[in-house]
């Protein structure tokens, strides 16, 4: 039968100090739970305890042990955050220190770092920064402007271990110097330029009879010399303008220069004739002199115009001539024909003029030129014949800036009477080239030479973009990415999926080591593969407990009869093992 024993600590005011005990220490057993409790409270203090134990057994024979307890330290989070100053005098320098940060923590000797996070209280963290321990005000703060600040910062221990709260940094208001008032220039002309949103001068200038110019933008409609009355109204959702006064104040002119979309007037100066040149940004095609005709034509970009000294009119209207490939983008295969349309037409639309000269270019290394078609006889009145291929310099990058292409023919419609063509979105003709068998990707551009442009004209660069057609990998029965087929990973996702199993419990402890898709992309891989895939005896249904089986049985190595025993559908059409064997192989790795 078992031998009762029991423990006690012997008799010694070291035991008797560290354990609480019964009087008659000879009977007493230890309170493992009291001396674990009391171990705890004073573990900062003491990091083991020694202690005298004995065991006697029922006959009254014992045996006495000196053991040592070793009590562990963890790391445990910090309880609170302090800045040793949270006030500051308004008007100090940008970047002043504040104040310096500390942590209370039980581990004694720990380190920790400071940052601002969000959270409730952060509503003023971006006027700080933190280097260090120091926390910064960013710019020079004003008691006027605002009084107080609120931050949320967060301490974070050598361990990981963070502990965050909301400081306030208050401003103190300082006594500041008064304005004499009587110092201040006091203006001799004062003008109010403003309107029913926005309205934003940019820059001035004078003129040799002291008239000054200024520009700027505005939205809505703006009243330019402060007499009550909107001299202007916006195009879009911001408009540029110049406007003239006389050296007394009066304004003289005001022009608006504004598309449909955003244009702001950005800088204005006079030449030594007098004439007016401001610039800017347009947002689309611009309407300089208040006529509603476009005078600039444009997706984006900066104007510059100039107002003569004798008119101070705008510039004469400038047609822009377009040259569009039929679509920007194609997707080419190697040894491949490639066609598309090019088409024709201006801005002002079916502007007629006396004709266009232009080139188009291509890389002899990623394509061969094949014969324009489409060449109707409604262009070859005034068609010029195309040129033959030509090499396209490389310095400065060849006729159309770009260093690649190294080819381009020249075409030409001429028209003696200025009515060319007098249509707008006209096809010219059909561009052919042949993609070579290392084609990557690369351009065919289309450029002018601005001095075989009609008169007031402009051309506009384009291109089309020839890219490379990859075709997507074939699917694998290696579901979850890893590069190996293995049985109790990508098999058993395959059963579960096929039983209908989504989300983690999908892939729950199945998913192989190295694995490249997450569970949302093994559901979309196996949602785009799993009729054909899946569906390895050929029934038209993918199913858990035969085609589940199948690539299970396959995964695990099972061939002939062992691989298709009662797992195959009674209306399959791959019945042999050889059969399921190779539609399996045919998705392997």
């Amino acid at each position: 039968m078992p031998i009762m024993r029991t423990y006690s600590p012997l008799c010694s005011d070291k035991i008797a100090e560290t354990v609480s005990i019964a009087s008659d220490c000879a009977e007493a057993v230890i309170d493992w739970a009291l001396f674990q409790e009391l171990v705890r409270k004073r573990r900062r203090s003491q990091s083991s305890y020694s202690i005298l134990v004995q065991t006697t057994d029922a006959e009254g024979e014992s045996y006495s042990e000196n053991l040592t307890i070793n009590i562990n330290d963890v790391n445990e989070v910090p309880t609170d955050l302090e800045l040793s100053n949270n006030s500051i005098d308004e008007n100090v320098a940008a970047n002043t220190v504040v104040g310096t940060f500390s942590t209370t923590d039980p581990d004694t000797g720990d380190t920790f770092t400071y940052q601002l996070v969000a959270g409730a209280g952060d509503t003023d963290n971006a006027a700080f920064t933190i280097v260090e321990d120091q926390l910064l005000f960013n710019s020079s703060p004003d008691f006027e402007t605002q009084s107080s600040y609120s931050i949320l910062v967060q301490s974070t221990d050598a361990g990981g271990l963070s502990y965050s709260e909301n400081l306030t940094i208050n401003i103190n208001n300082v006594n500041e110097v008064p304005i004499n008032i009587n110092d201040v220039w006091q203006p001799s002309v004062a003008l109010k330029i403003g309107g029913s949103t926005i309205g934003v001068d940019t820059d001035i200038a004078t003129d040799s009879n002291d008239d000054v110019w200024a520009t700027g933008s505005f939205q809505g409609s703006i009243d330019i010399d402060g007499d009550g009355n909107n001299d202007l109204t916006s195009n879009g959702s911001l408009d540029g303008y110049v406007a003239k006064f006389s050296s007394n104040g009066d304004l003289v002119k005001a022009l608006k220069i504004g598309s449909l979309l955003t244009d702001i007037g950005i800088g204005i100066a006079t030449d030594s004739n007098d004439n007016v040149w401001t610039i800017g940004s347009l947002g689309g095609s611009i309407d300089i002199d208040g006529d509603d005709n476009y005078e600039l034509i444009g997706n984006g970009g900066s104007y510059v115009i100039k107002f003569s000294e004798a008119t101070n009119a705008a510039p004469e209207e400038v047609t822009q001539l377009k040259i569009t490939p039929s679509e920007p983008i194609k997707t080419v295969e190697p040894n491949t024909n490639i066609s598309f349309d090019v088409n024709y037409s201006t801005e002002p639309a079916e502007t007629p003029t006396t004709g266009i000269v232009f080139q188009m270019h291509w890389d002899s290394s990623q394509v061969a030129f094949d014969p324009v078609t489409g060449l109707t006889e409604r262009f070859s009145l005034g068609a010029q014949p195309i040129s033959e291929v030509l090499d396209d310099p490389i310095a400065n990058g060849g006729l159309d800036g770009d260093p690649n292409t190294d080819k381009y023919i020249l075409q030409a419609w001429i028209d003696e009477e200025g009515k060319w063509p007098n249509n707008s979105n006209l096809t010219l003709y059909r561009a052919n080239f042949t993609a070579l068998p290392g084609f990557e990707e690369t351009q065919i551009n289309f450029s002018a030479n601005p001095d075989n442009l009609p008169a007031n004209s402009n051309f506009v660069p384009s291109s089309i973009a020839l890219t490379l057609h990859t075709p997507p990998p074939s699917p694998t029965l290696d579901i979850d990415g890893n590069g190996v087929i293995d049985a109790l990973t990508d098999g058993l996702v395959a059963i579960r999926y096929l039983f209908g199993f989504r989300g983690e419990t999908l892939t729950e402890d199945v998913v192989g080591e190295g694995a490249t898709r997450n569970t949302s992309e093994i559901v979309a891989y196996l949602d785009e593969t799993a009729d054909t895939m899946l569906d390895v005896d050929g029934n038209g249904t993918a199913g858990a407990l035969t085609d589940g089986i199948l690539f299970m049985r396959y995964a695990l190595g099972f061939e002939d009869q062992a691989l298709i025993e009662g797992a195959v559908s009674e209306d399959a059409t791959r019945t042999t093992a050889s059969a399921i064997n190779e539609h399996l192989q045919s998705f392997s790795l």
